[in-house]
């Protein structure tokens, strides 16, 4: 009975009304523990463990329903196992703020030892009650994560007796104890889309250089500094790969489920749809992003520029003085000698706008009055031309348009060109439901070809500083550019279209034992001002723009454009006037009336001639009430000839509807069958409506009341819908449409395979075709029959498709065909439908030229020629270096030359001035030398790194004469590029394709491909077939080499009807209206490939080959050959010079021998 009142006790402390109870006491104890709580109004039920051992009842019993729920549980039997109870609890995750535990046990550590603290948090209230000598003692148990290595934690809570009830030592509040976290690391994911290696995710989250990259999650890091400071926890860095299509927070969702880490470090936008998957603790980052454009006043036509200056009111005076002007100047020019009142007034009229437009005057006026009345005419002109002037120079200095405002809707409706930054969260603005965010993509972004659609935020904004783009960007990235590279008139001009305006939120994992502790202190920085402290010093300031600022612009042509118009009207006004007088004249000249043949029917007629009509209305009236068989014949050569569209208006006169119907033919009647019969009434007609959508497809002849004729009052017409309108519903029809189909695997029907969007960019034309005919078959009420065709000749030029829609088989074709007069014969055009740029596919690759000037090229050739003046000028200084010193008096200037080109070379110098001076000039000359060098060096590299490839011509003349192999899908309408297209093709067939065997001209899509990315093959095919492969397998570099040769530039396919048939213009109907709804953009953007991007910003080079060291080779060769040259010579010299010297020696010692001898003579 004590520890019912001590249950009692403890959970009405708590404020609980609602008790679970699990023990293993008989019924009677069970009955007095419910009936102790019921008499203080607490709903209580108690179980046995025995009743609720499975997991489905344990979880219904402890289910909260967002109340409060006491859980009380006694562990003093020794026979039971708690661990289901426990496990199942954890597996719930029923050990947060709503669910109050109460264990009752014998032994604390027995009792301890049996819990499950997997599922055990902060918030955690569990009370485990022990029996002491007075009562009972209570202890509070918690952990705040088992899985972050917190271990469990019991501390006193205080006691219980009869006397006193329930008293609690512990006086701080739950999570006011239990905030410190013991230094526990929690893993915090971040979202870095740039890796930078000499940085660590520490260093950047803290580095205020990268703020307008990543400054939100640099805010959130700082706040979780001070939270890790507050609540003694520390943090791990936890990489979160960004590459993800669709939105940039859906991987750190997908790291919460997989409890990767436990909060996320970057603000992520706040969606419902996303509350299953985490936590948010609380609205952090204000973000904004906008549209940015500039608002240049020049260049919007302002029609009321030029009367701006002056006020409405003075523009009246001076209208009004002008009038009093040239009153007073007929009366003067009078007495001036002019009596003509024509001419009097043709000259006051132009003296005074001369005048007024300081244009002086030819007319100079004799008499003093006229001479007066001129002067004044003259300064009032001045005056006024002054103060316009001023004006005009102060409206030009603040030359401001109204800004637009701030909407979508506006933006869509303007005609500025539009992109944006390729963020990831761009994609999850654009699909909100919301009005002006839908009205903006049907009317622009869905317009907007998705190549043109994303521009680097650098290009972007460079564009609209032009005046020329509305970029879509966070201001977050936009603002510290803008601050850096625009001026301030460019700033004070930028107008903010805002797409999303939100405050992101801080998001921890779902269901975190951390969330609650967070949010508490998320609450104490909002309180502090750190929040608002950070946000000054992550968010991105605003571009500050001037209030004085005075710029005077150029005079624009939409500005300029009001005087022109003014000009060019009064120009054409007399044109206008003579085209209108001829006009009414001709018009009343004329005579009206009706071209009429009446005439028997006569066998002779030939009826295909005779009333044939290529241009005009034919009106065929058919008299019912005298030879009926005539009647039957003409309706039946008509019916042949399918004289019963929009050019014929039978009319058909007959005595009794019932007898004149069966007389009728309609084997040709189609929808548009304008088709009137003529009862008689008396002295009246009844019009009856007559049309079959189409017999040979099911159709019933449709006979309506269309009003009817009197003598009084004429015709009156009482079916006054639109005749297509009023015909539209055609009753489930079934139409057959065909084609030939290559892809479809054997496994699917045709009818799924067509709405197959996992094959689209297999048979896409086809699969558009049947988009576009069962939105047709939705208008007009048909259904569509589909059947392929699975074998077309590859030597026929028009194809299979054709002869059957000639004999109208089949009502469309769904192979799209290029739209050429001669297949008129076979079948009928729709219209424009399907855009096809079929193409050859290659590899393009580098020059295999030898290119000299790629050793000149790094430098220009101005610099080229300083460089030289400077090389000359320094050996003229080295000249002078090396005579002043004492060791080279006799030096020349070759010494001189080969030590400023081994400077030059970057080799050194073998000489060392001794004096000041020399050195001084040697150190300018080396350092010169090494700062041009580097230049070389830097440029050689930047063109190594830039080397455009060798792109092939898109021509296929080009294709025909190179050596590449070719081959081609097999598609039916290749045989008519060939054959029909033009003489380009003409010759590439003729010299590549005509040659090549049969065998070897057709591949399939994976082999040509995988040929292509070998670089052997040009491979002809449809991109929409071949982009998917190739963005799936081709890697990087080879997309950025991949080069198309087209045999005929971009051009539009049309849909085709059976010949002559009668659903032609149903079919034209339909697809007028989907152009016109969008739908059919749609489909082509839906079915469509899109082309694989060459990042461009990847920078790698290849090895030099031979080709492009050749120069340097010849340059070698050629300098040897000059030295082998100039060292044959010398020898050749040296060798003469010698050869001289010897012989003179000899005849010197000869000589001196002859003398001797003589001497010797006389001596003796």
């Amino acid at each position: 009975m004590k520890d019912n009142i001590m249950a009692r006790d403890y959970f009405m402390h708590k404020g609980i009304y609602s008790v679970v109870g699990f023990s293993c006491e008989n019924l009677e104890n069970n009955v007095k523990f419910a009936k102790t709580f019921n008499d203080v109004f607490i709903i209580a039920s108690m179980w046995n463990f025995e009743s609720v051992a499975g997991s489905l009842t344990l979880r219904k019993l402890l289910q909260n329903n967002y109340r409060n729920l006491g859980i009380y549980v006694d562990a003093r039997c020794n026979v039971h196992n708690y661990t289901v109870l426990y496990s199942e609890a954890t597996k719930y995750l029923m050990y947060d703020e709503t669910h109050k535990w109460l264990i009752l046990g014998k032994k604390l550590n027995d009792t301890v030892s049996l819990l499950n603290d997997n599922a055990f948090s902060v918030m955690t209230d569990v009370t485990i009650a022990i029996p002491s000598l007075t009562g009972f003692d209570l202890y509070d148990v918690y952990n705040p994560c088992k899985a972050r290595g917190g271990s469990l934690n019991v501390t006193a809570l205080g006691y219980w007796t009869e006397k006193s009830g329930v008293a609690i030592r512990l006086k701080q509040s739950k999570y006011e104890r239990r905030s410190n976290l013991h230094g526990m690391r929690l893993k915090v994911g971040i979202l870095l889309p740039q890796t930078f290696y000499n940085l660590s995710r520490e260093n950047i989250m803290l580095n205020p250089d990268m703020k307008a990259k990543y400054g939100r999650s640099q805010f959130l890091y700082t706040i979780l500094l001070h939270m890790a400071d507050l609540f003694n926890f520390t943090m791990e860095m936890v990489e979160v790969n960004p590459k993800k299509q669709q939105d940039n927070s859906a991987p750190m969702f997908v790291a919460f489920q997989r409890k990767m880490i436990d909060i996320s470090a970057s603000p992520i936008v706040m969606k419902t749809e996303r509350l299953r998957k985490g936590d948010i603790i609380g609205p952090v980052w204000p973000m904004r992003s906008c549209f940015l454009f500039r608002t240049i006043s020049s260049a919007n036509m302002k029609t009321e520029q030029f009367l701006r200056p002056l006020n409405i009111k003075v523009w009246y005076i001076i209208f009004c003085t002008m009038i009093i002007a040239m009153s007073v100047l007929v009366i003067l020019i009078r007495q001036e000698g002019i009596h003509s009142i024509t001419e009097g007034y043709g000259i006051s009229v132009l003296l005074t706008i001369g005048a007024l437009s300081q244009q002086g005057s030819v007319f100079v006026p004799v008499r003093y009055a006229s001479r007066i009345a001129f002067i004044h005419i003259m300064l009032f002109s001045v005056l006024i031309f002054n103060y316009y002037s001023a004006s005009i120079v102060s409206d030009r200095l603040k030359n401001t348009a109204p800004k637009m405002n701030d909407s979508l809707i506006s933006l869509a409706n303007s005609n500025m060109k539009m992109a944006a930054e390729s963020t990831p969260y761009i994609r999850s603005f654009l699909q909100s439901p919301e009005k002006e965010i839908r009205y903006f993509n049907a009317k622009r972004w869905d317009r907007i070809p998705e190549s043109k659609r994303y521009l680097p935020l650098a290009e972007g904004l460079n564009r609209v500083a032009e005046g020329s783009l509305a970029y879509h960007t966070s201001i977050d990235s936009a603002y510290p550019y803008i601050e850096r590279h625009f001026y301030p008139r460019m700033i004070c001009e930028l107008t903010e279209v805002h797409l999303f305006r939100a405050v992101l939120a801080f998001w921890g994992r779902h269901r975190s034992p951390f969330t609650p502790l967070l949010r508490i202190g998320l609450t104490k920085i909002y309180d502090m001002g750190i929040r608002k402290r950070q946000l000054k010093l992550w968010l991105a300031r605003k571009p500050f723009c001037p209030k004085n600022i005075l710029i005077a612009e150029p005079l624009s042509i939409h500005e300029a454009t009001p005087i022109f118009v003014f000009l060019g009207i009064f120009i054409a006004l007399s044109f206008v006037i003579c085209i209108m007088e001829n006009l009414i004249h001709w018009m009343h000249s004329k005579g009206a009336g009706i071209f009429t043949i009446v005439r028997k029917y006569d066998a002779n007629i030939n009826m295909r001639r005779f009333l044939d009509t290529k241009t005009w209305g034919l009106g065929i009236v058919v008299d019912l009430r005298c030879n009926n068989e005539s009647a039957v014949t003409i309706f039946a050569e008509t019916s042949r000839y399918r004289m019963y569209d929009y050019s014929y208006h039978w009319l058909i006169l007959g005595s009794k509807l019932n007898d004149s119907v069966p007389f009728l033919n309609d084997s040709a009647y189609s929808i548009i069958t304008d088709f009137v019969l003529a009862i008689t009434n008396g002295n009246n007609y009844d019009l009856y409506d007559v049309y079959n959508h189409c017999k040979y497809r099911g159709g019933t002849l449709n006979v309506t009341k269309l009003g009817s004729w009197q003598r009084e009052t004429g015709i009156t017409i009482t079916l006054t819908q639109p005749l297509i309108q009023r015909r539209a519903n055609m009753h489930g029809m079934t139409l057959k449409i065909s084609g030939v189909i290559q892809y479809r695997p054997k496994n699917m029907r045709l009818e799924d395979y067509m709405y197959d969007i996992n094959t689209r960019s297999l048979d896409s034309m086809h699969k558009f075709t049947y988009a576009m005919i069962s939105h047709t078959a939705d208008l007009f009420n048909f259904s569509v029959h589909a059947s392929e065709i699975i074998y077309w000749d590859r030597h026929s030029v028009h194809g299979l498709i054709f002869e059957i829609l000639q004999t109208n088989y089949i009502d469309f074709a769904s192979n799209p065909r290029i739209m050429v007069s001669e297949r008129l014969d076979y079948a009928s055009l729709i219209g424009a439908a399907w855009p096809i740029r079929p193409c050859f596919m290659l590899l393009s690759t580098t020059s295999n030229k030898i290119k000299l000037e790629i050793f000149l090229k790094p430098l220009a050739k101005f610099t080229w020629y300083v460089w030289a003046v400077f090389i000359m000028i320094s050996m003229f200084i080295m000249r002078i270096i090396l005579r002043r010193e004492e060791d080279s008096k006799q030096e020349k200037y070759s010494g001189a030359v080969v030590l400023t080109v081994g400077i030059l070379a970057q080799q050194g110098a073998n000489f060392f001035p001794k004096h000041i001076p020399g050195r001084i000039a040697l150190l300018q000359i080396i350092v010169f030398n090494w700062i041009m060098y580097n230049y070389y060096s830097a440029s050689i590299v930047s063109a190594r790194l830039s080397e455009p490839l060798d792109m092939m011509e898109d021509s296929v003349t080009v294709l025909a004469d190179s050596n590449l192999k070719i081959a081609a899908e097999a598609v039916p309408y290749l045989n008519y590029f060939l054959y029909k297209l033009n003489w380009e093709s003409d010759y590439f067939r003729k010299k590549r394709w005509d040659p090549l065997p049969e065998s070897k001209r057709y591949l399939p899509l994976e082999e040509g491909m995988k040929q292509v990315s070998q670089g052997i093959l040009a491979y002809h095919t449809d991109p929409n077939t071949a982009y998917p492969y190739i963005e799936k397998m081709f890697e990087q570099s080879k997309i950025c080499e991949l080069t198309e040769i087209h045999l005929f530039k971009q051009s539009v396919m049309g849909m085709y009807a059976s010949h002559n048939g009668q659903f032609t213009e149903v079919a034209k109907i339909g697809l007028y209206k989907m152009f016109n709804t969008g739908l059919r953009d749609r489909q082509i953007k839906y079915w469509s490939s899109r082309k694989p991007q060459c990042q461009l910003d990847t920078l790698s080079t290849r090895s030099i080959s031979i080709q492009e060291t050749a120069p340097a080779l010849i340059l070698l060769a050629f300098g040897m050959l000059i030295g082998c040259g100039i060292c044959i010579v010398e020898n050749i010299v040296y060798y003469r010079s010698t050869r001289e010297k010897m012989l003179r020696r000899s005849m010197s010692n000869d000589a001196e021998k002859i003398v001797g001898t003589s001497k010797h003579n006389l001596l003796e």
